[in-house]
């Protein structure tokens, strides 16, 4: 099984659907999906919803689908809220996007992360191959895919290593607790090639493959 993510651009039905929806709403960003059940459609999830400039929370029409069951932080515009979301329930964005919701009963798993707003649209999913290219063809009813990136799945604790080498997670967890990482660095290149027993060069280019795939799995979506 694999990750997607996939980012898009908003399609113009997105845009004139959501005129309403995103009046006062800046942004919804998905920080954890707490419980997710296929069969009855509904997720709890814990996301960041930013408002616009002049509103706060509680002008926010909440659509049917949704409930906040808890504002867990507030920092600034943008609330941490923990929210269920039921796409059976018969409300005004199930109305708008009915035919989309039946096209998209696949049989992956949705997560983060998610960004949803009026100009950009990340979504994801674990699946398989056949099923993710279903879903990528659901999710382009939405709108123009601009990226798309692959991860490997990971059930596990999380664990932002798991996208390593394990020679480059080796050498970026030695550097670490070496204090290569430290200001001013407590340890030279050259020393932590001499402690791992390898050349500089190839140090260092292990050091700089893991920094970019750490960065990129990171920040896939954003």
């Amino acid at each position: 099984m694999r990750k997607m993510i996939v980012e898009m651009n908003p399609s113009l039905v997105w845009t004139v659907a959501g005129k309403i929806f995103f009046k006062k709403i800046e942004s919804f960003d998905g920080k954890a999906i707490i419980k997710y059940d296929i069969e009855k459609r509904s997720k709890m999830v814990i996301t960041d919803l930013t408002m616009k400039e002049g509103y706060v929370l509680k002008d926010f029409n909440i659509p049917a689908e949704m409930t906040i069951l808890d504002v867990m932080k507030k920092s600034g515009r943008t609330y941490t809220v923990l929210m269920k979301v039921e796409a059976k329930k018969k409300g005004a964005l199930v109305k708008q996007y009915s035919k989309y919701l039946k096209f998209i009963d696949i049989d992956v798993i949705y997560d983060i992360p998610f960004h949803c707003s009026e100009k950009k649209l990340v979504l994801s999913c674990i699946g398989e191959g056949k099923e993710l290219e279903k879903a990528l063809k659901a999710f382009k009813l939405l709108g123009k895919v601009t990226q798309i990136h692959f991860q490997k799945a990971v059930f596990a604790e999380s664990n932002p290593l798991s996208c390593l080498t394990p020679k480059q997670k080796e050498i970026v967890v030695q550097a670490k607790k070496s204090g290569y990482y430290d200001y001013p660095r407590r340890i030279s290149s050259q020393e932590l090639a001499d402690h791992i027993g390898i050349s500089k060069s190839t140090t260092i280019e292990h050091l700089r493959k893991a920094e970019i795939r750490l960065l990129s799995n990171m920040l896939a979506g954003y």
